[in-house]
């Protein structure tokens, strides 16, 4: 599984890197198989489906309430926020070493830290 811009048209490749990166942690290929993909191929508020002739149709979901995906998404997320927040820093950019103090050298000045 990988992860990558949507915007994958050769418009793109003129002036701008594309980045696409794999995602190897199975518990997170998981979340966003069912969670992510799986709200979203839900989604029967703004979600179309493409008809043989091109053109496309909007999907109603004839059982159970509307799903909109990128409600449910910011929803999810504002909930998440405070608990999460450490957590997703910490992965991304731990915390630094303490930086060690300047030794004073023969001339009077200092070292800056290596």
């Amino acid at each position: 599984m990988f992860l990558s811009s949507s915007d994958w048209m050769p418009r793109n490749f003129i002036r701008r890197v594309e980045v696409m990166v794999p995602v190897e942690d199975p518990v997170i290929r998981l979340r966003l198989l069912d969670e992510v993909l799986g709200i979203s191929l839900r989604d029967d508020t703004t979600a179309t489906e493409l008809q043989p002739d091109g053109t496309y149709t909007p999907v109603r979901s004839e059982e159970g309430p509307s799903v909109r995906s990128q409600m449910l998404f910011l929803e999810r997320a504002h909930r998440a926020e405070a608990g999460k927040e450490a957590v997703i820093r910490h992965i991304a950019a731990p915390d630094p070493a303490p930086a060690r103090a300047a030794t004073p050298q023969a001339s009077g000045g200092s070292t800056p830290p290596r």
